[in-house]
């Protein structure tokens, strides 16, 4: 039986472990209402992990991005003032690769439920070899674009509150390393929203196949900035030159380490079975290089939902 004493034990508990002064946890986010919104942009959308996760696919306004984008909102994702975001661009497509075989190839909806980040995840798509990425992306103006009609949608879909970004985690992989070194570098236009300065972890997958410059400043800023980059650990021969992203990985590591012996690059690098203790430690003391230890594109499917559930 429920006695009065029980009654008033039974608050005096709740309001010892529950301060008055707790913020409760924000609301999560309204399924059906954000599908509505979405379908009435003219976006596809479907539910994943038993209808708690949503996939979105569709094209903002022209004038923003002239591509289809999907937003994927993982399952359990509650209403942030300021969304956060994780931005993926992906690499170049080959002949007779589409954006929807490249969705079908790697599964992101899947990947990114793994990770439970509490993060909109927003794909871009690009013709060919990255080339709307870089007539878009590559100035200050396009990538403002892009991110202004993303962030007002996340507001109007009651995934945001507020239309103003948050954190932008950036990643990509392949060759849309030179969009990402571009997005880095520019600078931002006065009295405009820069999304730039709103970044501050970049994560790349079998990337970097130039000298990699663009990513300097920001690797060197690391920490408070997070930089990881994954690549295959491939010569040109035996004992020849590095190839491939290992060449660009190489040189960018070389320019943040120029006292450095180059034969201690590989052993610089983290194993591909680094667990997450060690990921953490060594992105709390720099920029961080690690070995693949599989293809050019399963390092996507394999480190992706690692390190985005490692990494802040």
């Amino acid at each position: 039986m429920v006695t009065f004493a029980s009654r008033v034990w039974g608050l005096f508990a709740f309001f010892a472990v529950t301060p008055l002064w707790a913020t409760p946890p924000a609301p999560v986010y309204d399924v059906a209402k954000t599908t509505a919104h979405f379908t009435s942009l003219g976006f596809s959308c479907s539910a994943f992990e038993e209808g708690k996760g949503l996939f979105c696919k569709g094209k903002l306004d022209a004038s923003a991005y002239p591509e289809p984008i999907v937003l994927i909102v993982p399952p359990g994702y509650r209403v942030h003032h300021n969304a956060p975001v994780v931005l993926y661009l992906h690499g170049h497509l080959s002949e007779g690769e589409t954006f929807d075989s490249t969705l079908e190839k790697y599964r992101f909806d899947q990947m990114y439920a793994k990770t439970k980040r509490q993060a909109i995840l927003v794909i871009p798509s690009s013709l060919g070899k990255c080339d709307t990425f870089k007539s878009q992306l590559r100035t200050d103006a396009g990538f403002r674009a892009l991110l202004d009609a993303v962030y007002k949608a996340l507001a109007d879909s009651g995934l945001s509150a507020a239309r103003e970004p948050g954190s932008i985690l950036l990643t990509g992989h392949s060759g849309s390393y030179s969009t990402i070194e571009s997005i880095l570098t520019n600078a931002c236009a006065p009295k405009a929203t820069c999304y730039r300065s709103h970044i501050r972890t970049i994560v790349l997958f079998e990337s970097i196949y130039g000298d990699g410059d663009g990513f300097v400043p920001f690797a060197k800023a690391s920490p408070p900035n997070r930089f990881y980059s994954v690549f295959l650990p491939l010569k040109k021969s035996k004992h020849g030159p590095w190839k491939w992203t290992a060449a660009g990985n190489f040189s960018l590591w070389s320019q943040l380490n120029p006292s450095a012996d180059p034969e201690s690059f590989l052993d610089s690098c983290l194993p591909p079975g680094a667990s997450a203790k060690t990921v953490l430690e060594a992105m709390a003391k720099g920029p961080v290089f690690m070995r693949s230890d599989v293809d050019h594109e399963d390092t996507v499917k394999k480190y992706f939902p690692r390190l985005l559930t490692w990494l802040e």
